[in-house]
């Protein structure tokens, strides 16, 4: 959030220096000539506007400035007189064409003048400047400020406390010694037009008791122009030093850091290096200043090639292959690509990624320090301090994966773990989480939420999604607060991610890296990433009592490894059978026989007989993109086993078939180039480690982390290091699915379950056993035999209580052809027989059904095959209602829950329609709409809303029917029994749709209004025609005179004073976000991802990083 200076504060009299001086000798005796002073004033006051005229016409068209590369005004020339304050100061070595500049302040005027001195009372005016911060290239000193937009512009972007008087001009850092007081100050940044138009952040600036300090500008300024300045001199200063004298000296650029940030805001990434790099070169052959961070940030992307020519990384035909994207959580940088890469482009865009993350955590930690009075700050740091920064943030990511809560010496410090920040961060995200759930309206006591799941899984999710490491990573975990266990997984950074050079702590050097340090520093700082989420995950619950660790490769480096010694492999053999070809002896030996031009010319043919490649495997290389890893293992062996055959010693018995192979293999290198470049890595698992609460956080407290290896050892982690290629592959000693982590059967649908509920739990879920809240018909038949069968396994019941309870399943179930075969599935239980094999009659008589309604309409009897369908179809329908049952169709988890807590009664017996019965009355209604039998067709929408009340779609599909048939009572009925029970905006908006269209045909003008502003709100994927009407219908009620809503709070207020729901706060909206609450705590995973993804559509459809991986954590 940025704000404009309030005003301008402080004058100065008149002097030619910035620093103040002595009052003029005519001023000091102003009491004594104060009566001659006053009969002069008036005709001082008659000429001073005259002379103040410029000399030349100030509306001639504004010239373009081939020096500065801007747009110049002309010269206009006041002519000063002593009421008109001023202050100049030389700008000699600028590379600007003037000696002196300064600004001048006009009598009765908040704007004053910048510009140039021709002579001590002769002045040009360049710029006008305002008391807000702004600056505008004009000569005119009148002119309309307001309808043009800054040149160069001041904004206040956040405030600090300092106790730190070398910045304010003082000679006392706060390192050094101490001063008295803190200093109040705003900090702000400094923008300024480039001759593109768009703004570029040039430097910052800081106030405090109305004096201004300039830091991190490009240009050299000496102490009088950078600090204790009075606003009029900062303006100056920024306007010819910051702006001009630098847009004359190689362009238009900021200092440091923030000027790189800024290019990555404007340009593409890899554009944006190569400007930084430039500028920096360019701001160093102009000697001005360089920062050692821009020189570290330069050195690091030279060094990865960045300047060079990056083929697959290129824009091609100015689309860019990769873009960057901010988290909005963490502020970490990645780089996306639009398509897929090869594996060594991907490495290089990743190691690149890295690059710009460690450039910007130490930038974060140089800007804590100048918040904070600490040094070193980014305009005094060093190269040699900033590579030592990098290498201990990089040796010890913990350090800077969170914003430090205090100062954090790195450079004297590097070793000491922030175990308890981490701590502390897990507890205070769990308290965040369980504020945000009472706050939702779960509708659950905030003393009442430990040992939540929910609340758990959303901290832990949320914490981990808010570290700024500098390499990209993934995460998975599993919890299950009640045993205290927890299950993480996560993606190591490989040593090809490494910077190729670190600075030598010993000799103050860079020194180059080999394979060996750069995998011992990938494995350390792998390690101490593990440690840190090891100790969220016990910071996030005090219920937490163990924490099992598994670090996993992605496999890209392993498969760029494997495909280049393969590739090495076949250009060897290419080349060896190559040579085998050009050896004459070898080929006039055996020519004669005819079998090498035979060979040859089926081999052109085509012939798969002959090819060694048949036609199905050639063209299945385009689909080896989604190759697994195994195949690629097995292929390569295959590949090296046929080497050695083909390079034997035994020409004498072989040579014909090795003839055979060698030119095949010669005509195959590509093909067999393809499918190693498409071939997809792995993950692999390189360690596992349990660590236990207590010890952990003892062991953390009482060691550094100097040596990682000696926690992870100290825990008896399971793991193979090899000093020169890293981790290798090992067993994982647990998975992540191990019921310890995840309860008995959490990831089960409730299809296949059979579990009571407690009477807490049904009243949020509307169901007393889990398997009340089932959606699949298929899934339920074949849930409740496999049931069945686990029972009649078990010797621990008697044959009796077996069948009771196979019949109570199947009373549960409801399911008609299930309760038809009660009585053999229940005497095969007594009688200790196997159990007969049922199946589902409904799908092959819906099937049997649709062919020969097809041979019907194809002999040309369509009324017949419409009256056969029409006919099973009702019979199927008889059979699903028969016996007081319910017959009931759901779409997903959410809408069952809905459904149980809205429509169900007390001890109602559902049984779910199966899914080709529901498609069948669907296809049945489009047939008959087409053959303009709405009456029928109606019929078969309103069996379908019938048999799925809490589905929006449905009642939606019967809105658009209705609206043929102009029936607009009943359009809006069905329009609000959808959003009633709408859980996603798309659906709230289509319902609105159709309320509006029968509003605005019923007359309700203001009502049909407010509920299309709503509606065009909620979502951007109406249909343009919808979106059309709803504007064609807001025009013509304007154009009527109509009083309608013109915010969205109108809109609002308008729909609650008719009784229209107003999306989200509808009916189901509550019932979603307790029973998503109670459906994670209750570890019925699959109901709770379904709940949990509807209540973030009603939260307005935002997931966030953190719910994302909170989504991930409840997948099976």
């Amino acid at each position: 959030m940025t704000c404009r200076l309030e005003h301008m504060t402080g004058t100065n009299s008149n002097t030619s220096d910035p620093q103040p001086r002595k009052p003029a000798r005519w001023l000091r005796n102003l009491g004594v000539n104060a009566a001659r002073y006053a009969r002069q004033v008036e005709s001082t006051a008659q000429s001073m506007f005259a002379g103040a005229l410029p000399t030349h016409n100030m509306f001639t068209p504004t010239p373009t400035n081939p020096l500065l590369g801007v747009k110049m005004p002309s010269a206009e020339t006041i002519v000063l007189n002593p009421l008109m304050r001023r202050r100049s100061f030389s700008v000699a070595g600028t590379g600007l064409p003037f000696e002196r500049v300064g600004w001048v302040q006009m009598p009765g005027l908040r704007r004053f003048a910048l510009g140039y001195f021709t002579s001590h009372d002769r002045f040009c005016t360049l710029a006008m400047a305002d008391d807000t911060g702004a600056v505008y290239m004009t000569g005119d000193l009148y002119a309309n400020l307001d309808a043009r937009e800054p040149d160069l512009e001041l904004d206040v972007t956040d405030s600090l406390t300092t106790d730190d008087d070398s910045r304010f001009g003082g000679t006392k850092p706060a390192h050094i010694a101490t001063v008295e007081g803190s200093a109040r100050a705003l900090v702000g940044d400094i923008r300024g037009r480039d001759g593109n138009g768009r703004m570029v952040w040039l430097a910052r600036f800081l106030k405090s008791a109305n004096r201004y300090t300039i830091e991190n500008a490009r240009a050299e300024l000496p102490a009088r122009l950078r600090t204790d300045l009075e606003y009029r001199d900062l303006m100056a200063v920024c306007f010819f030093h910051l702006y001009l004298a630098v847009s004359v000296n190689g362009g238009l650029q900021g200092y440091g850091a923030g000027n790189i940030i800024s290019n990555f805001r404007r340009f593409s990434p890899l554009a944006a290096i190569r400007t930084s790099v430039s500028q920096t070169d360019t701001a160093r052959a102009h000697r001005m200043r360089v920062s050692g961070l821009e020189e570290y940030f330069a050195d690091t992307m030279r060094r990865i090639g960045v300047m060079g020519d990056l083929s697959e990384l290129e824009a091609d035909h100015g689309s860019e292959p990769l873009y960057m994207i901010e988290s909005p959580v963490s502020h970490a940088r990645f780089l996306v690509w639009e398509k897929r890469m090869p594996y060594d482009a991907m490495l290089t865009s990743l190691k690149l990624e890295g690059a710009v993350n460690r450039f910007l955590l130490i930038d974060k930690w140089l800007d804590y320090n100048a918040a904070h009075s600490e040094q070193p700050i980014e305009d005094t740091v060093t190269f040699k301090q900033v590579a030592r920064i990098d290498r201990r943030l990089l040796r010890n990511p913990s350090l800077s994966a969170l914003p430090p809560t205090h100062p954090v010496h790195i450079l004297d410090d590097p070793e000491c773990f922030r175990v308890d920040d981490y701590l502390h961060f897990g507890r205070g995200m769990s308290l965040s989480a369980s504020l945000d759930a009472s706050q939702a309206g779960v509708g659950v006591d905030v003393r009442h939420l430990v040992g939540s799941e929910w609340i758990y899984r959303h901290a832990l999710a949320n914490a981990v999604n808010a570290l700024w490491l500098p390499f990209r990573f993934d995460t998975d975990f599993r919890s299950n607060l009640q045993q205290g266990e927890v299950a993480f997984a996560f993606t190591s950074a490989s040593r090809t991610l490494m910077p190729d050079e670190l600075i030598n702590m010993r000799s103050g050097a860079m020194a180059e890296l080999d394979e060996a340090e750069r995998s011992r520093i990938s494995a350390e700082y792998n390690l101490q990433i593990g440690l840190i989420f090891a100790s969220l995950a016990f910071g996030a619950s005090e219920q937490i009592r163990r924490v099992s660790l598994r670090m996993d490769s992605l496999g890209l480096e392993e498969a760029v490894y494997e495909r280049d010694n393969a590739i090495k492999t076949l250009m060897d053999s290419a080349m060896t059978q190559i040579s085998d070809l050009t050896n004459l002896e070898d080929f006039t030996t055996h020519a004669g026989q005819g079998r090498f031009g035979e060979r040859g010319s089926a081999l052109f043919s085509g012939s798969e007989e002959t090819s060694g490649v048949g036609d199905d495997e050639h063209d299945g290389v385009q689909t080896q993109a989604m190759q697994t890893d195994a195949d690629f293992d097995r292929e390569l062996r295959d590949l090296l086993e046929h080497d050695e055959s083909t390079s034997s010693d035994d020409t004498t018995t072989h040579h014909a078939e090795s003839e055979d192979d060698t030119v095949q293999s010669i005509l195959n290198v590509d093909e067999e180039f393809d499918r190693l470049r498409n071939s997809n890595p792995s993950i692999k698992h390189l360690l596992t480690v349990t660590f236990t609460r207590d010890e952990f956080i003892d062991y953390m407290h009482a060691n550094s982390c100097a040596d990682p290896f000696a926690v992870y050892d100290a825990f008896g982690a399971q793991y193979d290091y090899d000093g020169t290629e890293g981790f290798r592959p090992v067993e994982p000693g647990f998975s992540m699915d191990d019921t310890r982590f995840t309860g008995d059967a959490a990831y089960t649908i409730p299809e296949r379950r059979d579990r009571p509920l407690d009477a807490t739990v049904a009243r949020s879920l509307g169901a007393h056993n889990v398997r009340d809240l089932s959606i699949s018909r298929e899934e339920m038949f074949r849930g409740t035999l496999e049931l069945i069968a686990d029972t009649a396994k078990n010797d621990g019941l008697r044959a009796d209580r077996k069948a009771t309870y196979a019949m109570g399943l199947i009373e549960q179930c409801a399911d008609p052809e299930l309760r038809n075969h009660a009585t053999e599935i229940t005497t095969a239980i007594i009688d200790g027989t196997p159990i007969p094999q049922i199946t589902s009659t409904v799908e092959r008589a819906l099937a049997d059904a649709r062919r020969k309604s097809q041979e019907m309409v194809f002999s040309g009897d369509e009324e017949g095959a419409i009256a056969n369908m029409e006919r099973v179809i009702g019979e199927l329908d008889e059979m699903f209602e028969s016996d007081g049952v319910v017959p009931r169709y759901f779409t997903s988890y959410t809408d069952r829950v809905v459904y149980n807590r809205l429509f169900a009664m007390p001890d109602e017996r559902i049984a779910l329609v199966p899914d080709a019965l529901f498609q069948a009355h669907l296809d049945m209604g489009e047939v008959l709409f087409r053959y303009d039998r709405g009456e029928e067709a109606m019929a078969h929408l309103n069996t379908l809303v019938r048999y799925a009340p809490a589905t929006a779609g449905v009642h939606i599909q019967q809105a658009i029917r209705l609206c043929v048939s102009e029936d607009w009572n009943s359009v809006r009925a069905a329009a609000l029994n959808a959003l009633r029970v709408a859980c996603d905006p798309v659906d709230a908006a289509n319902a609105y749709y159709y309320y509006v269209c029968a509003s605005w045909m019923k007359g309700d003008t203001a009502v049909a209004v407010a509920a299309g502003n709503l509606a065009t709100s909620l979502t951007q994927n109406l249909a343009p025609a919808q979106r059309a009407r709803l504007e064609r219908f807001r025009n013509l009620a304007m154009a009527q005179g109509e009083q309608i809503a013109q915010t969205g709070a109108q809109a609002v207020g308008v729909l609650m004073r008719h009784d229209v729901p107003v999306w989200p706060q509808v009916e189901c909206a509550q019932i979603i976000r307790d029973a998503a609450f109670t459906a994670t705590n209750e570890k019925i995973f699959p109901v709770a991802q379904a709940l949990n993804v509807s209540w973030y559509a009603l939260q307005g459809g935002n997931l966030g990083p953190g719910g994302m991986q909170f989504l991930r954590s409840l997948n099976a």
